[in-house]
C-alpha cells in the first residue's frame, strides 16, 4: 500500500495506473465503433435531412421554439419568431400529447436544453416527440455531454444539430451525429442580457463580503469533488453544498447572493466549464479556478486581471488565495467591475452562445437545401 504523502510522481503515478482498465478501455471503444449499424444511424439521419430539405425549402417566416431552461435567452433577428416552451413540454406525455406537441412544433425549429429532454433520466418523450417530426429541425444544446454517457448519446442521435458544452466524448458522440458542433459553453442563462445591463449600477455599488462564495449542489457519484468542497468547507464557510431548490428561488434573489462576494471559489464535476465562471464575472466577481483550465478554451481568453487559479495546494490552505483575490478586487476597483461585467456580458452570456447556434443551423439549413 503506498503512502499517497508520497512525494514520488513515477510511485504514485505507479498506483494510479490500471493497465488492465486502461487496455480495456482501449479495446472495447474501438471494438464498439466497428459496428456496421452507426453506418445504418447516418443513412437514417441522411433520409431524415432530405426531408427537412423539402420543408425549409419553402419560403416563409419560420419560428425558433426554445426550451424552458433557456428561457432568458434572446435572439436579435428578424429572420425568426422566437417562442419559449413551458417547463415540462416533453415530460409525462401520452401519445395524444405527443401528436400534439409534434404538431405545435412543425415546420419549426426546436431549440433543447438536454436539462428539458428527459424526466429523471428518461428521455422517451423527447425521443416521440422527435419521431413524431419529420418536419421539424432538433438541436440540442448538451450541458452535460462530459459525464452523463446514459443520455447524450439519445440526444445525438435524436437531433439534427447536437452541441456540446463540453469538448469531452466528442468524437463518441460524432459517430451518432455527424452535424456536431465545436464545444459552446454554457454562459449566463439564469438572468437576461437587459436585466444584468439595467442592473449594472447594482453590481458596481454592492457591498461584498471579503471571502469566496462557492455553494454547489452535490452530486453522489462525484466523491472527489465533494471531498475538495469539504475540505475547503473547513477553513472557508461560505464554501459548501446548496439544494437543488437553488433554482427555485428568484432571480433578483441569486443575482444579490452572486454581487455580494468579492470572489467565488468553483469546483468542476468532471474538469469541465461550470456556467458560475461567467456567473461569476457578469456579476462582477473574480472567479477562481482549478489550474487544470487555465490553458482550455474558452477560459484561457479570460483576461488574467480578472480570475484566478488554485491547485493542489490551495485546496489545502484556501485563505492565501482568497487574500489575493480580495487583493486584487480592490486595486482593479469600480473599474474592472464594469470590465469583468461587460466581458461576460460581451462574450458569454448565453444570448452570444444562441447566436452561434443559430449560425451552425443556418448553415446546416442552407446546405441540405
Amino acid at each position: 500500500m503506498i503512502d499517497l504523502n508520497s512525494q514520488s510522481i513515477t510511485a504514485l503515478f505507479n498506483h494510479m495506473f490500471n493497465e488492465g482498465f486502461v487496455n480495456r478501455l482501449a479495446h472495447d471503444t474501438i471494438s464498439f465503433f466497428q459496428d456496421p449499424a452507426f453506418f445504418s444511424l447516418a443513412l437514417a439521419k441522411q433520409r431524415r435531412l432530405r426531408k427537412l430539405a423539402l420543408t425549409f425549402s419553402r419560403p416563409g417566416k419560420r419560428c425558433v421554439f426554445v426550451s424552458h431552461t433557456l428561457r432568458n435567452l434572446t435572439l436579435d433577428t428578424d429572420l425568426y419568431d422566437v417562442c419559449y416552451l413551458p417547463k415540462g413540454y416533453f415530460s409525462d406525455l401520452t401519445d395524444l400529447d405527443v401528436m400534439k406537441r409534434a404538431a405545435y412544433i412543425e415546420c419549426g425549429i426546436v431549440i433543447i436544453n438536454n436539462n428539458d429532454s428527459h424526466e429523471k433520466g428518461n428521455a422517451n418523450g423527447y425521443v416521440q416527440v422527435f419521431n413524431q417530426s419529420p418536419n421539424t429541425l432538433f438541436v440540442v444544446w448538451d450541458f452535460d455531454n462530459h459525464h452523463w454517457l446514459s443520455l447524450s448519446p439519445a440526444l445525438a442521435a435524436h437531433s439534427d444539430v447536437y452541441v456540446p458544452a463540453h469538448m469531452d466524448n466528442h468524437y463518441l458522440l460524432s459517430k451518432y451525429n455527424s452535424a456536431v458542433t465545436d464545444p459552446v459553453a454554457a454562459g449566463v442563462i439564469q438572468w437576461t442580457s437587459s436585466f444584468l445591463a439595467t442592473n449594472v449600477g447594482e453590481i458596481l455599488h454592492s457591498t461584498r463580503v471579503s471571502t469566496s462564495l462557492g455553494m454547489h449542489i452535490p452530486y453522489s457519484a462525484f466523491s472527489y469533488r465533494s471531498q475538495v468542497i469539504v475540505t475547503l468547507s473547513q477553513k472557508i464557510p461560505s464554501i459548501g453544498f446548496s439544494s437543488h431548490d437553488f433554482h427555485e428561488r428568484s432571480d433578483r434573489d441569486r443575482f444579490q447572493e452572486w454581487h455580494g462576494f468579492k470572489s467565488h471559489w468553483i469546483v468542476p464535476v468532471l474538469n469541465d466549464i461550470p456556467i458560475r465562471i461567467f456567473d461569476a464575472l457578469v456579476t462582477g466577481g473574480i472567479p477562481i479556478v482549478p489550474e487544470s483550465l487555465r490553458f482550455i478554451h474558452p477560459i484561457s481568453a479570460i483576461p488574467r486581471e480578472h480570475i484566478i487559479f488554485y491547485d493542489a495546494d490551495d485546496i489545502m490552505d484556501p485563505e492565501r488565495l482568497i487574500i489575493i483575490a480580495n487583493k486584487m478586487f480592490d486595486v482593479g476597483g469600480p473599474g474592472n467591475i464594469v470590465q469583468r461585467h461587460r466581458f461576460a456580458l460581451d462574450h458569454h452570456h448565453g444570448d452570444q452562445s444562441f447566436r452561434k447556434i443559430m449560425s451552425y443551423v443556418n448553415e446546416k439549413i442552407e446546405n441540405i437545401c
